[in-house]
């Protein structure tokens, strides 16, 4: 009766996500009809509009070849993700230290092939390093088929690799390729196309989490996830050799509109900035946090479950029962979801300038800027890791980890916001790779001093509250200003809704009040 709770955890959240996600999807039947009783004097300019527009079909071509395939890895990924602690735990019946090494050395290997790479992927192709990443990725999933400990290392180096490869490659073909075809002439911004992939990856993530539960409860193995991310991966293949072109690292020029440029850019240079360090700071943390969520969720909800059943003098049942870990991975899919939709709302207000009725959600709106909603948000989530260290009880965990997921919902496209308003854009890739080295550095150390027991696990999780806490502070002393509609494009198109068709409402927005339909216009 205690696994109900996730089930209807899951059953709330699916539904408001998916509503408040595709709500343009759903309205649009309506508002066609709306426009038909008020006449037919707009046909005319919609059809100049398409007509004019001779990009569009090219770039809805190029969106659906694109898609598929990064829908694909990704679903591989998010398969996967939910059963590899318990798969090694309890399956392989490792010990917790020898856990922690795995994830570790998974990290390790990610951080060193960073620094190499973008630049082969950007000197042989980068369609052949996402083919690659395909191969690398599927030997890592074999590996976990074997009981061989220097195997399931080795699977570990290689999925390492295959991250990086995964986070990297699979954006820098997709913008190169756009680019290259001249697609920003469309009504496809690149800024939409980056919104599309972020929710329909995590609408991906949902359903591979229910999908990968679906399998290990009816086949009794958590490796069947690993086999059919194999077989995904594999049309992802076949996906790539029919329909991608090669691209390298040349160098492309794109429309200005395209460009989100800092214009708070320091004089003193990248480093000289205080709040470039500042970034870096709660980059490490709260990022360093999410790696031991990660890898800790599993077994504290595991233990907490087989503790309440103890406690409730059913040991048969305690030693049989298990977490269904797709189903809690789905559900904070969804709660990271909401998170990052409130930051769209915030940000959205503070880029429009405030012109919007003074109704009470506007004035909500306008009282809080984006920089103090990342603070904000950055304190709830130390509050979630404090409760998470102090917390025993089955439902008092898993309340605390989904508060710990809105908090990251909102925290991902804020840190792309504030990256875009502070750092140069000359230097913004280098910067990000600097400041990915001390969360490799704060991830090990957490994991092997924290693998021994249940207490220094408690212990890890508050110094990370407490250093949250600090990151909080440091957030709420940026004090970055709104930016107008166009700048803010690297945090508000991040979460921009992805299921609508931009196509369709192109001509159509200067007739829509309804403020679910706003965020198009930047898009014409």
């Amino acid at each position: 009766m205690r696994l109900d709770m996730y089930w209807t955890a899951l059953v709330l959240l699916l539904p408001t996500v998916v509503f408040l996600t595709g709500r343009n999807l759903l309205l649009r039947p309506f508002h066609k009809f709306t426009r038909i009783l008020r006449g037919s004097g707009q046909s005319e300019e919609r059809e100049e509009v398409v007509c004019c527009n001779e990009k569009d079909e090219e770039a809805s071509r190029f969106r659906r070849i694109f898609l598929q395939v990064y829908l694909l890895v990704m679903g591989s990924e998010w398969l996967q993700g939910p059963y590899m602690y318990t798969l090694l735990r309890d399956e392989k019946g490792l010990d917790e230290s020898t856990v922690a090494w795995l994830y570790a050395t998974n990290y390790i290997a990610a951080a060193v092939s960073a620094l190499g790479v973008g630049f082969l992927a950007d000197r042989f192709g980068r369609r052949l390093a996402c083919l690659g990443f395909c191969i690398i990725h599927s030997i890592a999933c074999l590996t976990v088929l074997s009981s061989s400990l220097p195997v399931i290392f080795l699977g570990r180096v290689l999925s390492g690799v295959g991250l990086t490869l995964l986070w990297t490659v699979f954006e820098s073909w997709m913008v190169t390729e756009f680019n290259a075809r001249g697609l920003h002439a469309s009504s496809i911004s690149l800024t939409t196309m980056f919104g599309i992939m972020t929710t329909s990856n995590c609408m991906c993530a949902i359903l591979g989490g229910v999908l990968g539960h679906c399998l290990v409860l009816a086949l009794r193995s958590r490796t069947n996830p690993f086999v059919l991310g194999i077989a995904l991966e594999f049309v992802a293949v076949y996906l790539m050799f029919r329909d991608w072109n090669e691209n390298y690292g040349t160098r492309q020029t794109t429309d200005e509109e395209e460009i989100s440029e800092a214009p708070e850019k320091s004089s003193e240079g990248a480093f000289g900035d205080v709040r470039v360090w500042m970034l870096s700071f709660i980059t490490c943390f709260f990022e360093g946090a999410n790696f031991l969520i990660l890898y800790f969720w599993p077994g504290m909800l595991q233990d907490a479950h087989r503790r309440a059943l103890l406690e409730a003098g059913d040991e048969d049942a305690a030693n049989a029962s298990e977490v269904p870990y797709g189903v809690v991975f789905a559900s904070f899919m969804a709660t990271m979801i909401l998170g990052a939709l409130t930051f769209g709302v915030i940000a959205q207000q503070a880029g429009s300038g405030g012109g919007a009725p003074a109704s009470l959600v506007n004035r909500v709106r306008r009282a809080v800027a984006p920089y103090q909603l990342f603070a904000a948000a950055i304190a709830l989530a130390s509050a979630s890791l404090f409760l998470l260290g102090t917390v025993r009880s089955e439902l008092g965990i898993f309340l605390s980890f989904h508060l710990y997921e809105l908090c990251n919902g909102v925290y991902v496209p804020s840190i792309a916001y504030q990256r875009g308003i502070i750092v140069d854009e000359s230097r913004r890739t280098g910067l990000y790779g600097l400041m990915k080295i001390p969360l490799f550095v704060f991830v090990i150390l957490s994991l092997n001093l924290s693998a021994a027991d249940d207490r220094k696990r408690r212990i890890a999780l508050l110094v990370a509250g407490g250093t949250l806490l600090l990151a909080s502070i440091c957030a709420a002393m940026l004090k970055t200003k709104p930016q107008t509609d166009e700048k803010i494009a690297d945090g508000v198109e991040f979460v921009q809704i992805g299921f609508d068709e931009k196509l369709d409402d192109a001509s159509d927005d200067e007739s829509v009040d309804d403020d679910s339909f706003d965020d198009d216009k930047r898009d014409v």
